[in-house]
């Protein structure tokens, strides 16, 4: 069974190096507006033409990946796509070549511009990687540093919440980034019995670069649960299970001890004042974040999977018109379909659903097949049974 912590991350696999990044126009270097589409409301951005790959098998690939991940087509002609994704755009523009793409990345944020470029990356090493070797980005990010959603954060204390989940306080300098459009991040822990650890660095085409083999990192996903952008601390809450790596580390961590953080990643609070959640204990962090984080009239039911049910004892903040249920560990295999059949007597509710990656499937199988729309839910897989 691999719980949260085990499972990879598609979105930030890779990394960019810290380093300033040059403010760019709303227009692309080099290029007319009516050759790629323009963002206005985004501050930075950063151009590659990749050569070796064709934009149709491009197309395919990230049409594929959107409608996975229910991630909005901004444009789709035969010459250009575009995708909104973690609050920035990939845009893909054909030119005359056949084996030629131009990519452009826009975001508001360093971290989530390298991100953008990492998604891309990942898909083209996997397709075409001699042609992803060769990317170079026109943002003048050099290589060699570490990435620009990488730092360090040290550890103030570690506390007990409820009977199941460890809460650490950390404290860093760096938490401007972190905020309620994204909520996620990644925990970087070094390997056991290491002494001199390896961090990630910039690799030439603008990816991070990660230690492996022995030096490995272990790099699990965590909703940040509070953050105090003035006092630069964050909390966040380790669902404990034995055999975790995170929660051994936590059971022993101490106050000064430095790890690192990868992030923001994934999504935020939703806009919406209707909503319908469904949690196991895994995602119950991330769902009672959201409902402290929601307007006081929002209306909504939340359903809740933990191995001993209200018992579990997580404290949760609702606003007044979202009912919550608990329901014990037997019930986590029939939460899906309970979940599709509360959907379908409040469809114009906003849909969350995160857990199991098999009920996940089934959740976005079905949520596709009704015609739910992707700007309308947030359907994700926080560990993996098999």
């Amino acid at each position: 069974m691999s719980f949260p912590g085990t499972r990879r991350d598609l979105v930030s696999e890779h990394g960019v190096l810290r380093l300033p990044y040059r403010l760019q126009s709303t227009q692309s270097i080099g290029r007319k507006d009516s050759d790629m589409t323009i963002h206005p409301k985004l501050r930075l951005s950063a151009t590659t033409t990749a050569t070796g790959i064709s934009y149709s098998d491009i197309r395919e690939m990230m049409i594929h990946f959107a409608k996975e991940r229910e991630k909005p087509l901004l444009e789709n002609t035969d010459t250009q796509l575009s995708i909104s994704l973690m609050d920035g755009v990939m845009t893909f523009h054909a030119p005359d070549d056949d084996l030629t793409v131009t990519v452009t990345v826009s975001a508001d944020q360093p971290d989530m511009l390298h991100m953008l470029k990492n998604v891309f990356l990942i898909f083209t090493e996997r397709s075409a990687p001699e042609t992803a070797a060769r990317v170079r980005w026109d943002d003048g990010v050099e290589s060699g540093g570490l990435p620009p959603n990488f730092r360090f954060i040290t550890v103030q204390s570690v506390t007990r919440v409820g009977a199941d989940f460890l809460r650490v306080q950390a404290r860093s300098n760096e938490l401007d980034s972190l905020g309620d459009s994204s909520i996620h991040f990644r925990l970087v822990l070094p390997p056991k019995g290491v002494d001199k650890v390896k961090w990630p660095h910039v690799g030439e085409n603008g990816g991070s670069v990660w230690p492996t083999g022995d030096a490995a990192l272990h790099r699990p996903v965590y909703t940040i649960r509070r953050i105090d952008h003035g006092a630069g601390l964050m909390e966040f809450d380790i669902f404990e299970h034995d055999g975790g790596r995170a929660t051994e580390w936590a059971r022993t961590a101490g106050k000064g001890d430095l790890v690192g953080l990868v992030g923001p990643a994934g999504s935020g609070v939703p806009d919406t004042r209707e909503i319908l959640m469904f949690a196991d204990e895994t995602a119950i962090p991330a769902a009672a974040r959201i409902l402290e984080s929601l307007p006081d009239d929002t209306t909504g039911h939340i359903v809740m999977v933990a191995q001993n049910g209200k018992d579990c004892g997580y404290p949760l903040t609702l606003p007044p018109g979202v009912s919550a249920e608990w329901k014990s560990g037997d019930f986590r295999d029939a939460l899906a379909d309970h979940a599709i059949a509360m959907h379908d007597e409040k469809p114009d509710h906003y849909f969350w659903f995160a857990g199991e990656k098999a009920a996940v499937q089934k959740i976005r199988a079905a949520y596709r097949d009704k015609g739910g729309d992707p700007a309308r839910s947030y359907i994700a897989a926080y560990w993996s049974a098999e």
